[in-house]
C-alpha cells in the first residue's frame, strides 16, 4: 500500500479524529466526511473538534492539516476513489428494548457506497452486535454500491479499542483483531492497520471479532459489577470497601476493580447488551444482572445525597446540587475554602476522591460509595 494512498474517515468522533489523523501522518491523503458542519470547520481549521485532554492530538490534527495531507468535508462524494474506507460511527441500542441502532451504520455505508472504487476496501470499526456484518453491513454495502463483497470489494471489521484520554496511545500501541473472511481482504487490512499500529496485529473472521469486542466491554462490566456489589455491602456493615479491595488484591490472581458511582463511558453500558442481542437458545443471566447492578449505582448515588442532605439539616428538594468528576483538580481542593461557598457543608463522594475522616475533620457531612458513616 502506497504512502500516499487516499483513505476516507467516515464519522469525526473519538474514533474518527484520531484514526483519520494518525494515517495522515503516515503519509496518505486522508477524508475525514462528517454530517456535523462544526466537526468539519475544526478540523479544516487544524483544531481537534473533541472535547476533554488528548496528548498529542490536537497538535496532530493541525500538523497534517497545514501539510494538506488531512481535510473534513460533509459530502460523502469527497471520498470517491479511496482505496481504503474507514466506518467509525456509533452502534447504540434501542433504549426502550436494548435491541442494536443500525440507522447511523445503515446511513454511513448508504452514503459512501455509491462512490466507492472496485477492489477498495472497508474497515468497520465501530463496534457491533454478533452477526452484524454478515446481516446488516455485507447487504448495506452491496446495495449501496452494487458491487459484490469478496469480488469487487474486500469488508473487514476491525473495531477500535479506544480509551478517551489515550486516544493516540491506545490507536499505535494496543493489539488490534481483525476479522476478515477472505485473504484479500485480510492482506489489504493488514496493510493499512500496519501503517500505524505497532503493537500484534491477530486475524480472524467476522463474527469472532465481533464477539471479542463486546465480550472485552462485557468483561469489564461483570468486574465492575462485582466491585460494586461489594461495596454495597461494605456500606451495610460500616467497613471501607476500598480498603477491602487493597487486601482482596494482595491474594494472588485476585484483581478487584474499584468500585463507584456507576460506569462511565458510552461503550460499557451499551456493548454488553450488543453481545447479548443474539442469543435466542442460550438465556444469558450473568451478563444483564451486571448491568442491573451498574444501573443501579448512581440511584445508590442520588440516595446518599439525599442521606447526606438530611443529616445537614437541608431537604433534598430545592437543593442545589454540584456535580464533578474525579479530575486532578477536584483531588486537590482546599477543603476549608470549599466549605466557606456552601450554604450546607455536605460532600457525598462516588469516586473515593476524598478520605471520610478528613472531609469530617474539615466540618462536612460526608457520605461515600462503599463506606459507612463517618
Amino acid at each position: 500500500m502506497s504512502a500516499a494512498v487516499k483513505v476516507a474517515v467516515i464519522g469525526l468522533g473519538y474514533v474518527g479524529v484520531p484514526l483519520a489523523a494518525a494515517v495522515a501522518a503516515t503519509g496518505a491523503n486522508v477524508v475525514g466526511i462528517d454530517i456535523d458542519s462544526e466537526k468539519v470547520e475544526s478540523i479544516n481549521a487544524g483544531r481537534s473538534p473533541l472535547r476533554g485532554r488528548e496528548p498529542g492530538l490536537n497538535e496532530l490534527v493541525k500538523a497534517t492539516v497545514s501539510k494538506r495531507k488531512f481535510h473534513a468535508s460533509l459530502d460523502p462524494a469527497d471520498g470517491a476513489n479511496a482505496e481504503v474506507v474507514a466506518i467509525c460511527v456509533e452502534t447504540p441500542i434501542e433504549p426502550s428494548t436494548r435491541d442494536p441502532s443500525h440507522k447511523a451504520l445503515k446511513a454511513a455505508i448508504s452514503s459512501i457506497g455509491p462512490h466507492l472504487k472496485r477492489g477498495a476496501l472497508m474497515t468497520i470499526e465501530s463496534t457491533l452486535a454478533p452477526g452484524t456484518m454478515e446481516s446488516v453491513v455485507r447487504p448495506a454495502l452491496e446495495r449501496a454500491s452494487k458491487m459484490k463483497v469478496g469480488r469487487d470489494l474486500h469488508l473487514v471489521h476491525c473495531p477500535e479499542r479506544l480509551t478517551t484520554g489515550k486516544l493516540l496511545h491506545h490507536l499505535s500501541e494496543l493489539p488490534r483483531i481483525v476479522g476478515a473472511n477472505e485473504p484479500v481482504a485480510l492482506r489489504k487490512a493488514l496493510a493499512f492497520y500496519k501503517r500505524f499500529v505497532k503493537a500484534e496485529i491477530h486475524s480472524t473472521d467476522w463474527t469472532t471479532a465481533e464477539v471479542v469486542k463486546t465480550a472485552e466491554n462485557a468483561y469489564w462490566d461483570v468486574q465492575i459489577a462485582f466491585a460494586n456489589e461489594v461495596a454495597l455491602i461494605s456500606e451495610e456493615l460500616g467497613v471501607d470497601a476500598y480498603r477491602v479491595r487493597e487486601l482482596v488484591n494482595t491474594c494472588p490472581f485476585r484483581m478487584m476493580l474499584i468500585p463507584g458511582a456507576g460506569v462511565g463511558g458510552h461503550c460499557i453500558p451499551k456493548d454488553p447488551w450488543l453481545l447479548v442481542s443474539p442469543a435466542v437458545q442460550t438465556k444469558p443471566e450473568l451478563i444483564p444482572t451486571a448491568r442491573s447492578v451498574n444501573d443501579f449505582m448512581p440511584r445508590r448515588m442520588a440516595r446518599l445525597v439525599e442521606e447526606a442532605l438530611s443529616a445537614a439539616g437541608r431537604k433534598i428538594k430545592g437543593a442545589r446540587v454540584a456535580v464533578v468528576t474525579a479530575h486532578d483538580a477536584y483531588r486537590k481542593l482546599d477543603l476549608k475554602a470549599l466549605k466557606r461557598t456552601m450554604r450546607r457543608a455536605v460532600i457525598v463522594d462516588g469516586r473515593n476522591v476524598f478520605a471520610g475522616p478528613e472531609v469530617v475533620k474539615a466540618g462536612f457531612v460526608y457520605r461515600g460509595i462503599g463506606k459507612g458513616q463517618f
